[in-house]
């Protein structure tokens, strides 16, 4: 009976702290929030941070003082440091989450301030660092920037995987690969491709298992076939001109249009993965392809 007492009074403090934070989530103020969203026209995504600072509370140390900022259209900017230092909390005065309690930050010219909560967030694209998935269905989630988004306003991806490390070896306690089938796209080409309702068809074209660009052919005129020519499994820099040549092959098939480039699969999908800066090289290549080849 004393352990269960125990037990009990250790709930009964937890429902305390839950009740707690449910009234301080039901105290806050709401959100500032548009009906039907307005996005300008003419977005360049220019970033700027002017005289910045914050704090959690007047009794706590400034996070940031005096702090200005300026990200440009098309770069990519690391923000790297010890935690604590303030970059959940950057990301979170970027999204709205926190007013700035100095200085001011803009997008395009546009003090955030100025701006809706769902305006705003139009702006941005965030993964945190523990994703979470809300209640409801996965298309509930998907709108939940725009809740006024018909279904037909979601864009809809399947990453068509040629195998995962993912099963154990019951033999050897190792992680190995794992697949369907062997063999080129050739064989489920016709009825997948062109039978998916999917927007997007992400392939795995890095190695010469994939066989040739010609099942492409299927692909519906309303899809994207995105290509994995970039390989996640080497950090070996790919050419170029090898990855111009390929996709010029690609379109053989299937119109320039209809065709993307991205990497083969994730980078996080590995059990060793190579250097990040290996990683963001493969990033730097592809952007440069893309723009020398769609411009």
């Amino acid at each position: 009976p004393m352990l269960r007492l125990a037990g009990l009074w250790q709930e009964f403090q937890q429902a305390s702290i839950a009740v707690k934070r449910l009234g301080d989530v039901m105290d806050a103020p709401a959100e500032p929030y548009a009906i039907q969203p307005a996005r300008a026209s003419d977005i360049a995504g220019q970033v700027e941070i002017d005289e910045l600072g914050f704090r959690y509370g007047p009794d706590q140390p400034w996070l940031f003082r005096n702090l200005s900022l300026a990200f440009e259209p098309g770069q990519v900017t690391a923000l790297t440091g010890p935690s604590g230092t303030g970059k959940s909390t950057l990301a979170k005065l970027l999204l709205g989450y926190y007013p700035p309690l100095e200085g001011m930050i803009r997008i395009d010219g546009r003090d955030i301030g100025h701006l809706s909560a769902n305006e705003l967030r139009q702006y941005f694209g965030m993964v945190p660092q523990e994703t979470v998935l809300f209640s409801g269905s996965v298309y509930a989630n998907l709108i939940a920037a725009n809740p006024l988004a018909g279904f037909d306003d979601v864009v809809f991806g399947l990453h068509v995987c040629r195998g995962n490390p993912r099963t154990v070896d019951p033999g050897t306690g190792k992680i190995v690969a794992q697949w369907h089938r062997e063999g080129f796209y050739d064989g489920i080409a016709e009825p997948l491709f062109g039978g998916l309702k999917h927007h997007r068809l992400l392939l795995e074209y890095d190695s010469e298992r994939a066989g040739s660009f010609a099942p492409l052919r299927y692909v519906k005129k309303d899809k994207i076939a995105v290509l994995g020519l970039v390989t996640s499994k080497s950090s070996e820099i790919e050419n170029p001109d090898d990855l111009a040549r390929r996709i010029d092959e690609a379109a053989r098939y299937l119109p320039l249009e209809q065709l993307a480039l991205s990497p083969q699969c994730g980078f996080g999908g590995l059990s060793t993965p190579f250097p990040q800066d290996a990683q963001w090289k493969k990033f730097e290549t592809m952007l440069a392809v893309a723009n020398r080849v769609w411009g």
